[in-house]
């Protein structure tokens, strides 16, 4: 598929740990959230999980070869109740099912 852009060679040996995740509710059932990574990153991958207190996952994005130091975006919920308190978990990594780093919060109702 010649009409694909495909990354140029990206070197995976830059710090691609996250440097901070933050999230909060909004009163409409979404999820704010902001991801920073290191500012000499090489372009990891990120996994966001939503879990609720039962660990039924609620939500769940993939953003591949983050570019920007910040991320922000938002987590859309399936419903409006959940058992709280609810865990985001961010993972960072290069090649699939081999995370480079993570950090968890908790929201609260």
């Amino acid at each position: 598929m010649p009409d694909l852009i495909q990354p140029s060679n990206v070197e995976a040996n830059g710090d691609n740990t996250i440097a901070s995740l933050t999230a909060g509710m909004t009163t409409d059932y979404r999820v704010k959230v902001t991801v920073i990574l290191h500012e000499n990153h090489s372009r990891p991958n990120l996994s966001l999980q939503l879990l609720d207190a039962d660990n039924n996952e609620l939500a769940r994005s993939f953003i591949i070869n983050v570019i920007d130091q910040q991320t922000d975006f938002t987590l859309h919920l399936k419903q409006s109740q959940q058992k709280y308190p609810l865990r985001l978990r961010c993972e960072s990594f290069m090649v699939d099912d081999v995370p480079i780093d993570f950090k968890e919060l908790f929201l609260e109702s």
